[in-house]
């Protein structure tokens, strides 16, 4: 796999589904010779988006060779990457791997999908959205070791920053399967977010899964009634459940139902991260959260700084222990 997430950069990230982190694609020669060059093949790709399917012959050697190269279409009719193939002509190229591209942006703080990263995951054709929130594909990785450096990243991303790892990730069907993700940021700085390329390597590396702590933990937070979340400091955004989802809360379909957080409640958000910042341990806010009837209830926020191990505290997301407001401060 290579992937063009930026322009005028490819990098293989993977081969026969083993990670790699090769800086170029200069390692790759399909010809003892080496004749037989990648790089027009891939350029030609990406431009026009186009599959090439060629037999091509060593001058040196005279050795023939097949090469197929597939691109992996982003939302925006971009090459997020191309799945690279070369061997014998009598030899069977086999069926690529599952593989999508998708683009996180920040001016709305949406994922933009194509409909092969809805079917990765199992979902039906018929109920594909061209978008959907970040919380919501966090919310399908059963383990994710980068995870909460993976949401650090993405609500505030920098130029130049780049990401390869893997996650475990649970099929509609109900059976796990473990994802390569590689993203970039944007390069051009008036367009801030990600690009970002997916590859399914099941079949390669078995599928991770929590360990029984850590199920207990987030279990036992729902079974007394707490929800925990992250939240952004500053527009109010559900970036990750910590804990299950509060069953209640409508957060999948912010793009159609509108954010999960009351907007006259934001300045009341914003002032209690503010005291966070200035070095309270946890404020007490009650603001608006939606419902699945679409309806704003007031619910209590105990709300604190998010520091991850090894790392300084994050200014711009805090952890947020949700409950509904029924008659009284469940804080109490």
């Amino acid at each position: 796999m290579i992937e063009t997430l930026i322009p005028d950069v490819s990098t293989v990230v993977s081969t026969d589904g083993k990670g790699k982190d090769w800086g170029s694609t200069k390692r790759l020669h399909p010809d003892r010779a080496n004749d037989i060059r990648i790089d027009p093949i891939i350029a030609a790709v990406r431009n026009d988006l186009e599959s090439r399917d060629l037999t091509l012959t060593s001058k040196r050697t005279k050795e023939t060779i097949r090469i197929v190269a597939i691109p992996v279409v982003g939302p925006f009719n971009e090459a997020h990457g191309i799945q690279l193939w070369f061997g014998k002509p009598t030899e069977d190229p086999g069926e690529p791997r599952p593989c999508s591209g998708v683009a996180w942006l920040t001016s709305d703080f949406m994922i933009h999908q194509t409909l092969q990263s809805s079917e990765m995951s199992g979902v039906d054709p018929k109920e594909w959205d061209p978008v959907a929130t970040p919380a919501e594909y966090i919310r399908r990785s059963v383990q994710f070791d980068d995870e909460l450096e993976f949401v650090k990243l993405a609500v505030e991303p920098t130029p130049g920053q780049s990401m390869n790892t893997q996650f475990s990730v649970r099929h509609d069907t109900g059976r796990v399967m473990q994802w390569q993700v590689v993203l970039r940021t944007y390069p051009d700085p008036g367009q801030a977010g990600w690009r970002v390329l997916f590859q399914d390597v099941s079949d390669v590396y078995p599928a991770s899964s929590p360990t029984l702590a850590q199920v207990g933990l987030t279990e036992g937070l729902k079974g007394i009634g707490y929800h925990v979340a992250l939240f952004h400091a500053q527009n109010g955004m559900l970036a990750l459940w910590i804990s299950p989802a509060a069953d209640w809360i409508e957060w999948q379909f912010t793009h159609l139902t509108g954010p999960v957080m009351e907007p006259s409640d934001l300045d009341v958000f914003r002032e209690a991260t503010a005291r966070l910042k200035a070095g309270s341990s946890e404020e007490f806010v009650t603001i608006g959260l939606r419902t699945r009837e679409l309806e704003y209830v007031k619910s209590s926020l105990r709300i604190s700084s998010f520091k991850k191990d090894n790392h300084d505290v994050d200014e711009n997301l805090v952890l947020a222990q949700i409950s509904s407001v029924e008659g009284q401060d469940p804080f109490a």
